[in-house]
């Protein structure tokens, strides 16, 4: 399963290099691929001679002559190109020496330890991840972001559940981070890619 699943993983990821270069090779100057997974999550696959799973997906992002453009990828199929993702295409486009600058802090809490204040950093190994790479201007730049560490507001937050309190439970120490990612424009991107990317309806391509 493992050798399959890489033979896919591969076969998407040629698919979408071959997207941005035809993209480069046109001149467009303003390209994001866009990755949204889950680490430690349960896939299911399409069964057959070549396994794939259609819920490893990327998606190109790209603006032409002023107009957002969006087409997915997964291991399964290619999708026909669509107009979208004003939004995003408008943030990036007026932000981008920022984005490119800004990175996701870990989740940090301070807690009293043998008299004195002390800073220790959580860590999860299963998490939601966004991964964007910039093609801007002749550049590239790298964005991985962990969403435990983007949403985060204190320790054990369970953050993804919607019957969330709005103030830490007693005893929990506050993310001192949290305010700073969720300012970051890198945050807008993340929730937009997921508004207005992701809930895109794609036809797959001949």
């Amino acid at each position: 399963m493992s050798a399959l699943c890489s033979y896919g993983q591969m076969r998407l990821l040629n698919s979408v290099n071959d997207k941005v270069k035809t993209l480069k090779q046109a001149g467009v100057d303003t390209i994001v691929t866009y990755h949204p997974y889950c680490v430690g999550c349960i896939l299911i696959g399409i069964s057959g001679p070549d396994t794939c799973f259609q819920n490893i997906r990327q998606y190109v992002i790209w603006k032409h002559k002023g107009e957002g453009y969006v087409q997915l990828f997964d291991e399964c199929y290619k999708y026909q190109p669509q107009k979208g993702a004003d939004g995003f295409i408008a943030i990036l486009s007026k932000n981008a020496a920022l984005i490119v600058k800004e990175k996701i802090l870990p989740v940090e809490i301070e807690k009293k330890a043998k008299g004195k204040v002390e800073k220790f950093t959580i860590l999860i190994d299963h998490s939601d991840h966004r991964d964007f790479i910039f093609y801007l201007n002749g550049k590239m730049v790298e964005k991985r972001i962990d969403l435990f560490e983007l949403d985060s507001r204190w320790e054990d937050d369970n953050f993804w559940s919607k019957n969330q309190p709005s103030t830490p439970p007693p005893g929990k120490a506050v993310n001192i981070n949290y305010a700073k990612n969720q300012k970051t424009y890198l945050k807008k991107l993340v929730d937009l890619a997921e508004q207005e990317i992701e809930k895109m309806k794609f036809e797959k391509a001949p």
